[in-house]
């Protein structure tokens, strides 16, 4: 989530105020009259004079026709992209966008019987902390929502969250899977549509902060991060309600390093239904081409993902992981979804060549633009985790290994390329060990001393018996 706060003004109580920003694709108003989102009250401002918006993950600031202008970096502009951190100017007010992972407006407060210590991350219009449920003295996640900050959309973004809410949080407190964080508590919605969820930890880190390591993690351990993510989706997909997408900001890691999601995604939740899905920026690259397809054009996105959907998602992700680079590539959001349309992934085998051919194939499945030719997430479950024990190198994996060679005892192969016999009790062979040369270093230093006198004794007694028949 973005926000804005003007830097510098004329009027001293608007002096470094925030507004917070809509970031579902529509308009965030600056001017002076009252009916803008953000208003200014500068005397050189028109009434209406620039809008911001989020489009396809890139703020553009646009000047409205304004009698002044709107100026960005010393020059007068009429459209242009900005950044995070990029500072505009209106009349005399400077107004500067800033990211709220910069501007924590709730740490060391305490929300719904929670501490909050840290923030985790933001997904749209939620923002997720790090807490302490004090009652239970335990670590939580809180995930936290309201259209109070956006202004003027109160009323439209309370009546899309509450559609079928309740039936959804209730299922989702029933679910109990070890890499699904539980349910603990909710408030949502109440009159004005705020709303709040309480999970158990999701980790301690998301899965967006802890990317760098995984990738440096072997394969194996990566396809059984995968296998088991794919475990807690299909658990979690039993509640229809509750398909909802991920990208890596959905994602915990444990102390284990295994994948954790909650029982119910807020951030998801209302992305799907405020049509803020296609603009935020951590969510573009695992979007499947149907789901981008409708809401380009102004339909409305399911309330949740069909099980095609939410295979394809899986797959964006399950090729992250497994190659380091995102499958439809990096760049502007707008190009981003226009790949996911048409653009076919990078083989697997260019990427990661040591890569098997079911793999391979598996995530080419996953990966299918038509929903009606894609791969079941069942079947690429069966796949990675057959997979799994062959790449595997960490801990886990060679255990399970062991136990089948137990079960399947295989003979040694010789250095001349042919089996070796088996031994009679079928237990493969074992070379027996050698005793160290060293070991008999006294024998033979005994051995050769006695030789040497013996043969000096031999010589002696001899020439004495020569020299006493001589004389």
């Amino acid at each position: 989530m973005a926000i804005l706060i003007i830097e510098k003004t004329q009027i001293p109580e608007l002096q470094n105020k925030v507004f917070p920003l809509l970031e579902n694709g529509e308009p965030n108003f600056i001017g002076r009259d009252e009916g803008t989102s953000i208003g200014i009250q500068d005397g050189l401002s028109s009434r209406r004079h620039a809008k911001l918006y989020l489009r396809f993950g890139n703020w553009i600031l646009e000047d409205l026709d304004s009698r002044n202008g709107t100026i960005y970096k010393g020059e007068r502009i009429e459209k242009t992209p900005l950044l995070t951190e990029d500072v505009f100017q209106i009349g005399s007010t400077l107004l500067h966008l800033v990211s709220t992972q910069a501007y924590d407006a709730f740490k060391e407060r305490e929300v719904s019987g929670c501490h909050i210590d840290s923030m985790l991350g933001q997904q749209g219009q939620v923002l997720s902390y790090r807490g302490k449920q004090l009652a239970m003295d335990r670590e939580v996640q809180v995930d936290l929502y309201s259209p109070q900050w956006h202004p003027f959309e109160e009323e439209k973004h309370a009546s899309a969250l509450s559609d079928g809410l309740d039936e959804a949080l209730k299922a989702a407190q029933d679910l109990a899977h070890p890499q699904i964080a539980a349910l603990l508590s909710h408030q949502c919605p109440d009159p004005k549509g705020s709303g709040l969820t309480i999970h158990k930890l999701r980790g301690e880190n998301l899965l967006s902060s802890r990317l760098g390591n995984l990738l440096e993690s072997s394969l194996g351990h990566r396809l059984s991060f995968l296998s088991r993510l794919a475990e807690a989706i299909l658990e979690r997909g039993t509640v229809k309600a509750l398909n909802l997408p991920l990208s890596l900001d959905s994602i915990g890691v444990d102390s284990r390093g295994l994948p954790v999601i909650p029982a119910f995604d807020l951030a998801a939740w209302t992305s799907l239904r405020t049509g803020a899905l296609l603009h935020e920026p951590n969510r573009l690259a695992y979007l499947p081409p149907e789901i981008i397809s409708v809401m380009a054009k102004g339909g409305t996105a399911p309330s949740a993902l069909p099980p095609a959907s939410i295979a394809y998602n899986f797959g964006c992700i399950a090729y992250e992981l497994l190659t380091g680079k995102k499958v439809m590539g990096e760049g502007r959001g707008d190009k981003i979804l226009k790949n996911h349309l048409q653009l076919k992934p990078k083989s697997l085998h260019l990427e990661v060549p040591e890569i098997s051919d079911s793999l391979a194939s598996a995530i080419e499945g996953l990966l299918q633009k038509k929903p009606g030719e894609r791969l079941s997430l069942e079947d690429a479950l069966e796949t990675f985790s057959n997979q799994e024990a062959e790449y595997s190198s960490d801990a886990q994996a060679p255990q399970a290994k062991t136990e089948s060679e137990n079960r399947r005892p295989r003979s040694p192969r010789p250095s001349n390329g042919r089996t070796a016999p088996a031994s009679s009790n079928n237990e493969p062979l074992v070379a027996a060990e050698s005793t160290p040369g060293w070991l008999f270093l006294p024998v033979w230093l005994g051995v050769w001393t006695g030789l040497f006198f013996g043969a000096r004794f031999l010589t002696n007694y001899i020439l004495q018996e020569l020299a006493k028949n001589g004389s």
